[in-house]
């Protein structure tokens, strides 16, 4: 069913079986149909908390958008004739239903009547709203909402779908070790996870093999990544890569490392109106700008343009996976504006401010900005890990370890969900005022060392609160969890689906032995 132009739709018509036969262009046979009756008089949608009636409609039901909102319980109230009772069809379409522009989706089972013997007078039928991220078919106009109804003394109602189903589990490919260098692409990116997860990188067909150790040239990092081409980047060399300014990265690009033992030093990988970027398994420092802030840099810095709707973001699909980031100016990997991210299995330490995510290149909120943080050792990080504003942040089996200042902040209307991690405060009391944070060497100090694991504002002025969910964490050594309006965080399975770890002591030792650059892969 395609649906084009419709200011309304019919959601379920619901009328006495003689009218037709039944409802829909395809009704189905009755070997004793019910005698004739009149139409059904009315359909009303109820509030069933306070008995107020939302919608009466004749016949059908077309429920506006603003009362889907709103998430109420609901009924639909059926008037029947007085004059007979008879069987009432309801039907509803294959197709699983578009509604609006937020990725709200409104889906139904498949092709299915359902018949209940009603008597005269008002029945009330129970709703189901059904929520699926990835639903295609008909598209209705933006007032309106679709509706699955159910007769209400049914005691088997239909299963709600996954709002994301899976195909059959395929086991992710085993790295071939006896195989030539470079390692396989498809085993790479089958361990893409999260809001991330769409980022291809570059070509696997595309091979760019570093050469060397050089800034720059025939053979070198900076050559391939500031390249034109979707180049899928190896290295046949080891060691420490001195960058002299700043990196611009090209869209397209995939840094794979593994296996290798790669360090870049200082030089910024720069992403800006930039999409498709993997970088893998290697180091990312800048040791004399942390020890005397020569400059002020990031480690990875992203820029770009968009606000609320994630589609129009410049910069997008990254990937930044078993990374090691430690020693840095400032940001380990700042965000201004960029959607689809995912930080995963990597080692963040020692730097005093690790992820700022919030307003984009322009300096405006950016509340279409989406990124996961999964599987994440951060260690000795003061503050910022990471600082989040406006958008989604999806943090789930991280261990936070002897964070100073705060580990995570959720403001300005963010959403932050933070599920089965492990927060550890480090030991001692609070200090409030001129408290010298060992992770800036220069002699700064921080506003104040605290055991809060996630806040909801920085110690800056302007900011307002987010909201924030906790699911599962653990907490160590007295550190807390301000918890913010739960119920407006996103969820999840609205948007993809994830394995979960608990958090327990083997999640914790996992990420301690297995985060950062994969050095001995496939060794």
């Amino acid at each position: 069913m395609i649906l084009k132009n419709i200011k309304y739709f019919a959601a379920f018509a619901l009328t006495y079986s003689c009218l037709s036969g039944a409802m829909g262009p395809n009704p189905p046979k009755e070997e004793n149909p019910p005698p004739s009756g009149p139409k059904v008089k009315s359909v009303q949608l109820v509030d069933t908390q306070s008995s107020k009636v939302l919608v009466t409609m004749s016949s059908s039901l077309v429920v506006p958008i603003s009362l889907a909102h709103s998430k109420l319980p609901y009924n639909v109230r059926v008037d029947l004739s007085e004059e007979m009772g008879g069987s009432l069809w309801m039907r509803w379409d294959s197709l699983p239903a578009v509604i609006d522009n937020k990725s709200h989706y409104w889906v139904f089972p498949k092709t299915e009547d359902a018949k209940s013997n009603l008597t005269d007078g008002t029945h009330n039928l129970e709703v189901k709203v059904y929520e699926r991220p990835d639903a295609l078919g008909a598209v209705l106009d933006s007032q309106n909402y679709l509706f699955l109804v159910r007769h209400a003394k049914d005691e088997t109602p239909a299963p709600e779908p996954d709002p994301k189903p899976d195909p059959t589990p395929v086991p992710p490919p085993v790295e071939d070790c006896r195989g030539s260098y470079p390692f396989s692409a498809e085993s790479l990116l089958s361990e893409r996870v999260g809001f991330g997860a769409q980022t291809k990188g570059g070509d696997p067909n595309k091979i760019y093999r570093v050469k060397n150790l050089n800034d720059s040239g025939s053979g070198s990092l900076r050559n391939a990544l500031e390249s034109s081409d979707a180049y899928w980047i190896v290295f046949d060399v080891n060691g420490t890569i001195q960058m002299k300014s700043q990196v611009k990265l090209k869209s397209n690009k995939t840094v794979d490392g593994r296996g290798r033992d790669i360090t870049i030093d200082g030089g910024e990988l720069y992403i800006k109106h930039t999409k498709n970027i993997i970088l893998s398994d290697i180091k990312v420092t800048f040791p004399n700008g942390y020890r005397k802030a020569e400059t002020i840099q990031d480690l990875i810095s992203v820029r770009g343009d968009g606000t609320n709707d994630p589609k129009d973001y410049t910069s997008r699909d990254l990937w930044f996976h078993h990374l090691e980031l430690t020693q840095g100016n400032d940001g380990a990997i700042d965000l201004r504006g960029a959607t689809g991210v995912t930080v995963s299995w990597s080692y963040i330490h020692h730097h005093e401010k690790a992820f700022l995510f919030g307003k984009n290149s322009a300096s405006q909120p950016a509340p279409g900005m989406r990124v996961t943080l999964h599987h994440n050792f951060l260690e000795w990080v003061s503050r910022r890990g990471p600082k989040m504003g406006f958008g989604l942040l999806d943090f789930f089996n991280n261990y936070h370890k002897n964070f100073v200042e705060y580990g995570i902040v959720s403001h300005d209307g963010a959403q932050t969900l933070s599920q089965n991690n492990i927060f550890e405060a480090r030991p001692g009391t609070y200090c409030v005022g001129g408290c010298p944070d060992p992770n800036t060497p220069d002699g700064k100090s921080n506003w104040d060392v605290s055991k809060k694991a996630i806040a909801l504002r920085e110690n800056e002025g302007g900011e307002t609160d987010g909201y924030v969910k906790s699911v599962g964490d653990v907490l160590i050594n007295d550190a807390t969890i301000a918890e913010n309006k739960p119920e407006k965080v996103f969820n999840r399975s609205s948007y993809y689906s994830a394995k979960v770890d608990p958090a327990n002591e083997t999640l914790k030792n996992t990420l301690m032995q297995q985060t950062g650059p994969r050095r001995d892969y496939c060794k």
